[in-house]
């Protein structure tokens, strides 16, 4: 019969020991940093919340600014298109008293004419 030697190299068993040691001195390093960032990301989510309500409140005043602005600026849309039709109706006005003045104009001439005359007459 042969005899299975197993050899245990002790400088392979250093070198996974050394192995195992880096590994976890390397996750010991990476648990270290990061020990403290759930914290840190629990703070900037609470503040990205804190803003986002802002945010929104800003946006609910600028609605209500443009909608007021906006029903103020139909208002003077109609009053100008009302005052529109007012300054139709006086340049109307306007035009038909320059008919009526000129009218009388020559109805007085022709009454000075016709007193003329009379007075011719006499």
């Amino acid at each position: 019969m042969r005899e299975v030697k197993i050899c245990t190299n002790s400088s392979n068993l250093l070198g996974i020991i050394a192995l195992f040691v880096l590994v976890a001195c390397i996750c010991a390093g990476i648990i270290y940093y990061y020990r403290g960032a759930g914290g840190e990301i629990e703070r900037e989510l609470n503040n990205l919340e804190q803003l986002n309500s802002q945010l929104a409140s800003e946006t609910r005043q600028l609605q209500s600014g443009i909608a007021s602005h906006s029903a103020g600026i139909k208002a003077v849309g109609s009053s100008i298109g009302k005052s529109r039709e007012r300054i139709e109706h006086v340049y109307a006005d306007l035009e038909k008293a320059g008919n009526d003045a000129d009218r009388a104009i020559q109805v007085i001439a022709e009454c000075q004419s016709i007193i003329e005359a009379v007075k011719a007459q006499r």
